[in-house]
């Protein structure tokens, strides 16, 4: 283009500031070293570090061609688009900014750090992209670690891409075929995953456990299991999620024929919770195992490692403002070894609870009321493994009143009554019978500073005879079975320092009076909690705790110290001692510290000091190390633990995967604690 003078600019100015309002429909911004209007073509040409902004896009270019007639925008040499959080780079790029379509060739993008690259790029509409052969990785190489390639991909607002025919490569080495897979850009979810971790243990030998992870759609993702475990032989197994705002779902199976025990051990854990109409949620979990030692070994779930009561139950709950109504069906098993077998202890079918939240009723006098209806089976004997059943219902209803006696002082007295009521169960164990127990006292708080409250509660209990409204004053306590009198002081030293103090006393007579050698206990242990959190990396919190009765000695204490931040260094150091082991105290110590930016040292150790031998026994200690190897983790882990009967046992694994989650980010704990409290 030749040199245009001052004049022909200004002129050319005019015309696009006239011209572009027009033709867009919108307001739209340009800036380049040159600009130049072609009257006879009705078109503009930017040249030279060109930026135009409209809408929520924003082009970089070395030239931009604007064809009125056509309502085409045409961009060559060294094209940037950025929209929606994705930036797109390209040789050459045509948009038809009335229809909002168009083209991109040879195209690399990246949004959420998800990489994209595409010899063509087709804008279908406003929202989205299509491209032929498309490869997305996590890897911002040109020859990525990792990637999938696929035959067609759509692109949908920077949101969300779904492949057509991928293929999951780890280098050049195709290891998995997705007919359909999709990928949350916002949220950044990993599509796929691969961890490999082979080690050595001194109880099974050597090992060799994989996981292969990948995301089936937005909401479904699985987890697949095919481990080695050396002399217990192969084992697989899966762990299947679903997850919506509404509903969540998960299942975990594992099985393997252990040849140390010779038997096949496996595992079956569903999970579901759903929110139905607002207020009512039902939820519901089951527990099915070989035996109570299973997870000790190999359950590759981080679920609890062992489970001798594995507990099963559907539960509805309708959770309104006032009031909460819960239908639950439930039971726990536990293990029989003459049948080697687990069989049901306690079931319930149906327990129903309903409570009535707080609420004035007159004289703002607040009610609260709550009853339980159960039909329950419980295990009759340990020799009849028959369940007996019976109903049973229990109910409370407390009338509390606050009463500000000064601006410091303030009382809440209260009474109540409850009942228990069963039926004759199924065996004849047990006739109808109903108790009933009257309920009384005062809580009392006293602002004795800005700092410092007073709590004193006093409670008292009465239990009926059977099927009677009278006390039972015939009984051991004289039906009295609570009258106590209960203290707390709580200091608000400074906005950091806290420090709270509780005891009580049992007021209640006996018909059989105490002895030297099983004296009545009436003061509890004094208990002292402190806790100091100067700032968000410390943590200091102590426990004491002194008895009182019947002698005054020093009953146990524990303290914890954490100091540092988990994402950068840290250390913990914790101490627990008891009266019971007077000569001995539990260590906990820990820390970890990035070496490095690549390099990572974590050290966690369980132990006992002595004060007769002088010895310090470690109980248990294990050695972290981690390696950042740009798209995948690399881990290796030392365990060492003390058996009564073998001594120290040792276990060496490493651990390789794909970077799927940063190591030691925050995750989305909310809801992993909400649909598996296991974890």
């Amino acid at each position: 283009m030749k040199n245009l003078s001052i004049k022909s600019i200004l002129l050319s100015l005019v015309f696009i500031t006239l011209l572009l309002p027009v033709a867009f429909a919108y307001d739209i911004d340009i800036k380049a070293d040159l600009l130049d209007y072609n009257q006879e073509a009705d078109s503009v040409t930017a040249e030279g570090n060109v930026f135009v902004v409209w809408q929520d896009k924003t082009l970089h270019a070395d030239k931009v061609v604007f064809e009125f007639p056509k309502k085409l925008m045409t961009a060559t040499g060294k094209v940037e688009l950025e929209e929606n959080g994705t930036v797109v780079f390209a040789e050459t790029m045509t948009y038809y900014y009335d229809q909002e379509t168009g083209e991109l060739t040879k195209t690399k993008a990246a949004s959420s750090m998800v990489f994209i690259q595409s010899e063509k790029m087709q804008r279908l509409d406003k929202s989205n992209f299509a491209s032929g052969r498309t490869i997305i990785s996590n890897c911002d190489l040109d020859d990525p670690h990792t990637s999938f390639k696929a035959k067609r991909a759509i692109l949908r607002e920077g949101k969300k891409i779904i492949l057509y025919g991928a293929v999951a490569y780890i280098g050049h080495l195709p290891v998995f075929y997705f007919p359909y897979l999709s990928r949350d850009l916002e949220r950044g979810k990993e599509p796929f995953t691969v961890a490999i971790e082979p080690g050595y243990s001194e109880e099974g030998g050597v090992f060799l456990k994989t996981t292969l992870g990948f995301s089936i759609t937005d909401n479904i993702s699985d987890l697949l299991f095919l481990d080695y475990l050396g002399k217990y032989g192969t084992g697989y197994g899966t762990q299947l999620d679903y997850a919506t705002d509404i509903t969540k779902f998960s299942i975990y199976a594992y099985k393997i024929n252990d040849e140390i025990v010779g038997t096949q051990r496996w595992a079956l854990q569903p999970s579901f919770w759903s929110q139905v109409a607002g207020i009512w949620t039902i939820q519901s979990q089951a527990e099915f195992l070989s035996d109570p030692s299973f997870n000790n070994i190999y359950n590759r779930s981080n679920w609890n490692r062992v489970s001798n009561t594995p507990h099963s139950f559907v539960a509805l709950t309708r959770s309104g403002k006032t009031s909460n109504l819960m239908f639950v069906v439930e039971r726990f098993d536990t293990y029989n070894t003459e049948s080697e077998a687990f069989a049901p202890s306690r079931v319930s079918a149906p327990r129903i609870s309903y409570t009535l939240y707080p609420r004035k009723l007159f004289w703002d006098i607040s009610n609260n009321f709550n009853i339980v209806y159960n039909h329950s089976g419980l295990e009759y004997s340990s020799i009849n493994k028959n369940l007996f059943y019976r109903n049973t219902v229990n109910f409370s209803d407390i009338l509390a009143k606050s009463l500000q006696a000064s601006k410091n002082l303030t009382f809440m007295p209260y009474i109540g009554l409850g009942g228990d009521w069963y039926d004759k169960d199924t065996v004849g164990n047990i006739d109808e019978t109903i108790f009933f127990t009257y309920m009384g006292g005062i809580n009392t708080r006293l602002r004795v500073s800005s700092w410092i409250d007073w709590n004193v509660d006093y409670s008292i209990s009465a239990k009926t005879q059977k099927n009677s409204y009278e006390i039972d004053r015939i009984g051991e306590n004289y039906g009295i079975v609570e009258d106590l009198v209960e203290y707390s002081n709580y200091m608000y030293i400074t906005d950091s320092l806290t420090l709270r103090n509780t005891a009580s006393y049992d007021l209640r007579s006996f018909r059989t009076p105490s002895s030297p050698l099983s004296p009545r206990i009436r003061w509890s242990p004094i208990e002292s909690e402190l806790t100091y959190t100067p700032n968000e990396y410390t943590n200091i919190y102590v426990r004491h705790m002194q008895t009182l009765d019947p002698s005054v000695k020093f009953e146990g204490l524990q303290s914890e110290i954490n100091i540092g931040d988990m994402t950068v260094a840290y250390i913990k150091v914790g101490i627990f001692y008891e009266e019971a082991s007077r000569d001995e105290i539990d260590n906990v110590l820990g820390f970890g510290i990035w070496l490095t930016p690549k390099w990572r040292f974590d050290y966690n150790m369980r132990g006992v000091s002595n004060f007769v031998t002088q010895q310090v026994d470690i109980n248990e200690y294990e050695v972290k190390l981690y390696r950042d190897l740009h798209c995948y983790n690399f881990g290796a882990t030392m365990r060492v633990r003390r058996d009564p009967l073998q001594g120290y046992t040792h276990e060496i694994s490493l651990l390789f995967n794909l970077k799927a989650n940063m190591p030691f980010s925050k995750d989305r704990r909310e809801e992993a604690e909400l649909f598996y409290p296991w974890k």
